[in-house]
């Protein structure tokens, strides 16, 4: 638009000849797509905000009734700026749910029948998302079955309500039978994702939604079936792929959505910073080895909230976790200012820190977790490890039926394992100190009330234990080698039961 005074040349919608500008939004791959549309349809969306934030009594809402467009306002049919809140109320029924500029899968020939694989069309969609530069990449109701794929930044991933996603496996005819090793589902070679170099090389399958080195991204709404049955039934375990795995990326969103049956851990942002989860359902079966729920690794301010989590028997419903030994200390990437609070967990361990903690873990605060038929709290790691975990606290519990109140210990898997014994290497003896827990109560524990043991040359430093409630447990504390904050001096002895 122009300042010129002439109302008509101000809301002019382009000459006769021009197609409806608001169908050419619609359409977001159309050539004829100007910035002349694009002005238009910023124009409108500040109309769509500034209505939003009006009262729906206020006259202007009545505009938007046909029927009443010449009502208390005074405002005719004919009016320019009738025109304008027309082409306003058709954009945003037909964007609903969808931001523009938006990449309809189903535009590019997905077909929501469950049956037909949608790869190709959702890759299609995002090609045509990056040469925009941003968009949402928008699935209707429906069921899409699907490889794995990558998204880009600036991306928004929204499943309308009644949409699933279902990623492909074996029983499809897709992915051929795990025999022999070997199982016909993409790699991801090693090289390509360095962020990994924090575990070490090693092959893996590639993940079922990926993304490296993004900025600005959020995945929302509806439904994701991993297809994790079919990576279950295996005696042998063929290192099945992560579920969403986002590395090296600033702003990350996970919001409002259902993820089902994944194959092995869940959500695992990794080196990220700045990322929200809010709201999802997490749901494996008891019987999913390795299911970890919500996997923070490396990663910076992250807010986890009201969200609930199902996970595989003794497996971490919400843990954070910052590389494993050489690889993770040579990295040096932390974990560091993460809150989870208002969390819900039914099944798996309920939350922890570890076991790999080689790059570091520093303030970390679980708040308002309630739980059922599930571990507690759980701060894990051992030597060769190495790494420092500073500041972790645990308050306002409320569980269930536990395993144990409480489990801190520094020889996660050492028992009997000569590979751990005592170091020569400092690096590797892990640190753990100021570890708080308040307010805690939990009706039935299964085993020990809680489990302290530190390291002979690392004990748990600065331990506080305040407000905590356990009844019909069947074995009392069984506490090794640690710190009371109380004193400062070490305490090496078996807690009677209370």
């Amino acid at each position: 638009m122009t300042n010129n005074e002439n109302s008509d040349d101000v809301f002019m919608f382009g000459d006769d000849n021009d197609k409806d500008p608001i169908e050419k939004m619609e359409n977001p791959h159309s050539d004829d797509c100007n910035a002349q549309s694009w002005a238009l349809t910023g124009l409108l969306a500040l109309l769509f905000f500034w209505l939003a934030g009006i009262e729906a009594g206020h006259p202007i809402h009545q505009l938007l009734d046909s029927s009443r467009i010449a009502g208390p306002t005074g405002v005719s049919k004919s009016h320019p700026a009738s025109k304008i809140i027309h082409h306003a109320t058709k954009l945003i029924k037909s964007t609903r749910g969808c931001a523009l500029p938006c990449f309809n899968v189903a535009d590019y020939g997905a077909v929501p029948d469950g049956v037909t694989l949608a790869t190709a069309a959702i890759n299609s969609a995002l090609d045509a998302l990056k040469a925009k530069g941003s968009g949402t990449l928008y699935f209707p109701a429906g069921e899409y079955l699907t490889g794995p794929f990558d998204l880009l930044s600036y991306t928004s991933m929204v499943l309308h309500d009644s949409a699933t996603l279902q990623f492909v496996s074996g029983t499809d005819g897709v992915v051929g039978k795990y025999a022999g090793g070997q199982i016909d589902w993409p790699h991801l070679p090693w090289i390509e994702y360095p962020a990994e170099t924090a575990y070490g090389p090693h092959k893996v399958h590639r993940q079922l939604i990926g993304g490296h080195k993004l900025k600005s991204v959020s995945i929302s709404g509806g439904t994701i079936d991993g297809g994790g049955h079919f990576w279950y039934e295996w005696d042998e375990k063929p290192n099945p792929p992560n579920g969403i795995h986002i590395l090296e990326t600033d702003g990350l969103t996970i919001s409002d959505i259902t993820l089902k049956n994944f194959p092995k851990f869940v959500l695992r942002p990794q080196f990220c910073k700045n990322v929200a989860i809010h709201r999802i359902k997490i749901k494996n079966s008891h019987k999913s080895p390795g299911t970890n729920g919500i996997v923070i690794d490396s990663s910076e301010d992250v807010v986890v909230t009201e969200s609930e989590i199902s996970t595989g028997d003794k497996e971490d419903a919400i843990v954070v976790k910052s590389g494993e030994n050489w690889f993770g200390r040579a990295r040096n990437a932390p974990s560091r200012n993460v809150l989870v609070q208002r969390c819900s967990i039914r099944q798996g361990h309920a939350v922890s820190v570890g076991s790999e903690t080689s790059g570091g873990i520093y303030n970390v605060k679980f708040k308002g977790i309630e739980f059922h038929d599930a571990g507690s709290m759980r701060v894990k790691s051992q030597r060769g490890r190495g790494g420092t975990v500073d500041g972790v606290s645990f308050e306002d519990i409320r569980g269930h039926n536990a395993l144990y109140a409480l489990e801190f210990y520094l020889w996660y898997t050492c028992k009997g394992d000569k590979s751990c014994e005592e170091p020569g290497n400092k690096t590797v003896t892990p640190i753990v100190k100021n570890i708080s827990v308040r307010n805690v109560e939990i009706h039935g524990v299964s085993r020990d009330v809680g489990i302290i043991e530190g390291l002979p040359e690392s004990p748990f430093q600065g331990l506080i234990l305040e407000n905590i409630h356990v009844d019909h447990a069947n074995d009392p504390w069984n506490c090794h080698k640690f710190k009371p904050a109380a004193t400062g001096q070490e305490a090496d002895a078996l807690l009677e039961k209370r």
